[in-house]
């Protein structure tokens, strides 16, 4: 198995940005004398021949898109190359096991929990030894179910010589320009425990750090290729204040003209408020923020942490350091009405952040995976109908029909905008007109942009989002 392309490590989709969920554990397996090649199906996917002469596949699964698109090629492993060793690892592999093992799917033969890339390392060895590598700590296994690995690893610098260059990847848009972006991540996992998140159930509360040594090797390569913004993929960047502000400002003196976002709870945002104008010095431009909902109700259920004042609180914050915020948003769930919606609506439009936010979020349905905190929550269980039919997420229905035929229309609203490429003030505008009408029942009238839509914020052109579904081009890219 130490020929060159026995082994074949697979990224399915990491949000357009290059993919460390397939770097690493190809580093990994570098540094243990391997030879693996490497691919991105949101690139391009691997021939037959690659899929042919792999004895083991490693499939990187870090969001519900990745594992519906992994699931998809590991059926065209199957009947390609069926006697290769398919092993699935990420947040959403493990919350879906039981689907990757079930006779019925056979997608996986191992899977594995959070940190995973020494058991990556170690069923290599193993099969190349020609051991059984089910009896390994955290390798679950059609026969075994093990917990998710939670320690920190020693993790080797990162190569991505065989990835795809960055001009393959989303862009940073400012100011009229497209620039090259980078991702490095230097956490994994979250010190807090929302119940809608799929980290819950994984690192239930734990975090860990990725060497600096790593990180710094990360970015200077990635400068290197072009790169001139840079994307903290960590869940909560602020998780380790400190630390991230030191990152920062060192990366800041290494390369003045490089930019930055990253991703921190409200919560955050507001207990660290003396160190935003820190951040905004050192380059940040955005930071991304799951405000998720502005319903009390809603926003405890989840456990976020937060109230919709504080949603308010944390832009204006933001805002006066000079960093832009992009909200994120759950806008449909079993417990949001109509009014709730149209409040959002209005709140988007009163504080201008339609240039702020992606309008794809305004469709986004309540994911609930097997395995995630909520699926045991007395107010969720009487809204849940079963399982979808290929088992990857829960189904649930909303007690008001409305707001389900509201969701269904802003999904084809926000689809056909985007094939368009219509302007985001003019899309929400078709939102809100949606949303009056499933209220009111008024009929459709000509509709005119949010007429103070906000300053355009910087973003990445990947405009896709964690838990939605793939479109039919990304299926049929695999």
């Amino acid at each position: 198995m130490k020929e060159d392309g026995e082994i074949l490590v697979v990224s399915c989709y990491e949000l357009g940005r290059p993919p460390s969920g397939a770097a690493l554990p190809f580093s990994w397996l570098k540094r243990a004398g391997f030879f693996p090649a490497v691919a991105d199906l949101a690139v391009d996917a691997p021939s037959d021949h690659e899929i042919a002469r792999a004895k083991l596949i490693v499939i990187a699964t870090p969001m519900h898109t990745a594992l519906r698109l992994g699931s998809s090629f590991a059926e065209r492993v199957r009947r390609i190359n069926p006697t290769t060793k398919i092993l699935f690892h990420g947040l959403y592999a493990w919350l879906n096991r039981a689907h990757l093992f079930s006779r019925d799917c056979q997608r996986a033969d191992y899977v594995i929990g959070g940190e995973a890339e020494e058991a990556v390392v170690a069923i290599a060895e193993a099969l190349n030894v020609g051991e059984d590598p089910t009896a390994l700590p955290g390798v679950s296994s059609q026969i075994r179910r093990e917990s998710p690995i939670l320690k920190r690893l020693s993790h080797p610098l990162i190569d991505t010589r065989q990835l795809p260059a960055l001009e393959s990847y989303a862009r940073l848009k400012r100011d009229g320009r497209e620039i090259f972006a980078g991702v490095v991540e230097s956490t994994r996992g979250c010190k807090h425990v929302c119940r809608h998140c799929p980290i819950t159930p994984v690192y239930n509360g734990r975090f860990y750090g990725i060497e600096d040594a790593v990180v710094f090797s990360s970015v200077k390569r990635q400068v290197e290729e072009g790169a001139g913004h840079i994307t903290f993929s960590d869940p909560d960047f602020l998780n380790g204040p400190t630390r991230a502000l030191k990152l920062l400002q060192y990366l800041h003196r290494q390369y003045p003209i490089l930019t930055f976002d990253f991703t921190a709870k409200i919560e955050h945002l507001i207990r660290y408020k003396e160190m935003l104008p820190h951040f905004g010095r050192a380059g940040t431009l955005f930071i991304v923020s799951a405000a998720e909902s502005l319903n009390e109700r809603v926003l405890t259920l989840l456990d976020k942490g937060h109230c919709a004042g504080q949603i308010r609180e944390a832009i204006r914050l933001c805002r006066t350091a000079g960093i832009a915020v992009r909200p994120t948003w759950v806008p449909f769930t079993p417990w949001t009405d109509l009014t709730d919606y149209m409040e959002l609506v209005s709140f988007i439009e009163k504080e201008q952040l339609a240039y702020s936010i992606e309008p794809v979020q305004m469709a986004i349905r309540l994911l609930v995976p097997p395995g995630s905190a909520l699926v045991n929550l007395p107010q969720m269980k009487t809204h849940l109908k079963g399982i979808t039919p290929d088992g990857l997420s829960h189904i649930w229905e909303h007690s008001d029909p409305a707001v389900d035929a509201l969701q269904k229309q802003v999904t084809e609203i926000v689809s056909k905008a985007a094939s368009l490429r219509e302007d985001e003030a003019l899309t929400f505008a078709r939102i809100k007109e949606a949303t009056e009408g499933a209220l009111h029942g008024t009929p459709a009238s000509d509709v005119k942009p949010f007429e103070k839509p906000g300053l355009r914020a910087p973003g990445l052109t990947e405009s896709w989002f964690c838990c939605a579904e793939p479109t039919e081009a990304q299926l049929a890219g695999v």
